[in-house]
């Protein structure tokens, strides 16, 4: 903005100072919306301590490794817009994919199960992003 006045006027003085002030009412204006979407999201629950959009956790539940993976699949498959891309039950692995939308350009899902003995079993499920460049993937991730 200050850079197109500096042109058409030929005072720099003035164009820094539409610089400057187009540069804050910005700021203010994402500062204000990262504000009020944490609280959208605190009001639905969701945790903001952590919101990369490259994420893990781990669960213990009751039964075989076979068992776990079969849920892990149909929940997947629940997922809108994604295809399991590989699925390993001697190793106890599913990797998947969720398509492009509007807010992200597609996660890749890796989920694992341990068995932990006593029937139970530990697993594992990362998200990240499809491109792995991208820093931010507005709430779409685990």
């Amino acid at each position: 903005m200050g850079i197109i006045y500096s042109f058409q006027s030929g005072n720099s003085y003035t164009s820094s100072i539409y610089s400057l002030s187009g540069g804050i009412v910005f700021g203010l204006f994402n500062a204000g919306f990262s504000y009020f979407s944490e609280q959208r999201l605190g009001r639905k629950g969701i945790d903001t301590t952590n919101t990369s959009p490259r994420q893990s956790r781990k669960i213990s539940v009751y039964g075989t490794v076979s068992e776990a993976i079969a849920v892990s699949e149909k929940a997947i498959i629940t997922l809108n817009r994604s295809v399991i891309k590989n699925k390993d039950l001697t190793a106890g692995t599913i990797k998947a994919k969720t398509r492009m939308t509007w807010k992200s350009f597609g996660e890749v899902i890796r989920i694992s199960a341990k068995s932990l003995g006593d029937s139970q079993t530990l697993i594992e499920i990362k998200n990240s992003p499809f491109i792995p460049i991208n820093l931010i993937d507005y709430g779409k991730g685990l």
